[in-house]
């Protein structure tokens, strides 16, 4: 088995794809993508991990769940998964299984909780004495709409997952309101999202029916 230390983002994605070239739901990807690692790594497989953070503009605790976490007695790594459908037009049938995607739309509100996952984990440095030495926001997706990104100056344009987009560090993203007051818009319940580290965004094919995207950062 392999030491955590050797991780490889990719190598498991593209290991799982010639496992289950397709999902019913994020569930079922979560669960696959845990099961992976399990056969993969002398460590520790947990799904919907809490933690708790210390907010600095909060004299509480912030209750917060990452969807993997991957650890042993010393290190961990944090993985953030998304899977987001488009009902397609033709059926899907693999080895016999029938999978019949949902229609998820609101592509503005999937990219930002990808980018929203993203910022939150960056900041973790630990958890519970153990180091965060990687950390991963990944997204499958076959609506193709995420790979072409926004139309510019729209509402969420700039929290567009477009192909070869590069967010740069300490990169502030706000909101085109085009002078409208921020609580008079669909966007009154999200806050700006900034981030410590740059980011390229490269979209790559998963299998005949899912591209897939991650962005993260190993610490080692």
């Amino acid at each position: 088995m392999e030491d955590l230390k050797n991780f490889n983002i990719k190598k498991i994605i593209e290991l799982l794809s010639q496992r289950r070239p397709i999902f019913h739901n994020e569930r079922d990807l979560q669960l696959e993508f845990a099961l992976l690692l399990k056969e993969l790594y002398n460590s520790d497989v947990r799904l919907e991990y809490f933690y708790s953070l210390e907010s600095a503009n909060d004299k509480h605790n912030k209750r917060n769940y990452i969807d993997i976490v991957l650890q042993n007695s010393n290190d961990c790594i944090l993985i953030e998964l998304k899977y987001k459908t488009k009902t397609p037009k033709e059926t899907i049938i693999h080895n016999g299984e029938l999978f019949l995607l949902q229609n998820h739309g609101a592509q503005d509100y999937g990219c930002y909780s990808v980018l929203s996952d993203l910022s939150r984990i960056e900041k973790v440095k630990e958890i519970n004495g153990k180091k965060v030495i990687a950390y991963y926001s990944v997204l499958l997706t076959n609506d193709l709409y995420y790979l072409k990104g926004f139309k510019q100056g729209t509402l969420f344009s700039n929290y567009s997952l477009r192909h070869n987009r590069t967010i740069t560090a300490n990169q502030v993203l706000d909101f085109c309101l085009n002078n409208k007051l921020k609580s008079q818009t669909c966007a009154a319940g999200f806050t700006e999202l900034s981030f410590l580290n740059e980011y390229n965004i490269y979209w790559q094919e998963y299998s005949k029916h899912l591209y897939y995207m991650f962005l993260g950062k190993s610490t080692l």
